[in-house]
């Protein structure tokens, strides 16, 4: 193994072996990952019997993409849930891969590689972003129940995730928005629903933007135009004239459709007054 790194992986089946990395040492049913360009010093404290794969890291690699590096070694528990599909897979192959065709072999070789990234401890960074992304989906399920809350602020919504506000603008950083940002979308897409939306037609305008958190009408209109390209009275009237025209997708309205609508109605308006 000079030139190419494999992948150790050995399960115990009986003995013990103390590995310089870990204090307790491996025992009886015990698995357990290697690499082959990593010193590996270990101590036979009983005599052991043990079945070992080696893995090619480039084969693994290509049969996993998102693993860029090849893991660290570690122990792994071969007794309950993957661990123990993977070890007895690996005494199954042990046993039958000499009567195992070779068209089969390239099937095995992805089980093997499947259930051995399953097992796999998740990396200490990996996991971190697993437990950030969680607490984002939080944050965010806060801010769409609240929205409508005129004191939503993130000191507010860092106070009731039991964080702190700079870690909750750091939730926010692994995305393209603020806190802030997040919040005025929110509500400007929300008003935006109730604008067209001719069950809300008996609603003022400002009525709306008080309701879904707005507590100044001149900063709503401001931002509503900035943000869809007309002021409200006018997404107002693509609600009523024009069914077509005033269909906003209630999830992922891009600013670049918002545009095109308001495009599409300064120009029926005007061949509207050009015709009078």
């Amino acid at each position: 193994f000079d030139e190419v790194l494999c992948l150790g992986l050995q399960l115990n089946l009986s003995g013990r072996v103390q590995l310089q990395q870990w204090d307790a040492p491996v025992c009886e049913g015990e698995m357990f990952l290697w690499r082959t360009d990593q010193r590996q010093d270990h101590e036979v404290l009983e005599r052991t019997h043990s079945v070992s794969l080696m893995i090619p890291w480039q084969l693994m690699r290509e049969q996993l993409p998102r693993r860029k590096q090849p893991p660290t070694a570690c122990r792994m528990d071969s007794r309950t849930g993957v661990g123990a599909l993977l070890s007895q897979h690996l005494m199954g192959l042990a046993k039958e891969l000499g009567a195992m065709p070779p068209s089969a072999h390239l099937a095995l070789c992805r089980t093997v590689i499947g259930l051995l990234d399953l097992a796999l401890p998740e990396p200490e960074s990996a996991t971190r972003f697993t437990a950030m992304a969680a607490l984002r989906e939080r944050a965010l399920a806060y801010i769409a129940q609240h929205l409508h809350e005129d004191d939503l602020s993130p000191a507010r919504i860092a106070a009731a995730l039991g964080i702190s506000r700079r870690y909750l603008h750091a939730l926010f950083a692994q995305g393209d928005t603020t806190v802030v940002g997040h919040i005025l979308e929110s509500r400007l897409q929300a008003c935006w629903r109730a604008l067209i939306d001719p069950a809300c037609r008996h609603q003022q305008i400002s009525q709306i933007a008080f309701h879904w958190g707005f507590n100044s009408t001149s900063h709503f209109c401001r931002a509503f135009k900035q943000r869809f390209g007309m002021p409200p009275s006018d997404a107002r009237g693509m609600g009523v004239h024009g069914p077509a025209m005033g269909q906003a997708r209630p999830a992922g309205f891009s600013l670049v459709h918002a545009k095109s609508l308001a495009m599409r109605w300064r120009a029926r308006r005007a061949w509207a007054e050009c015709r009078r």
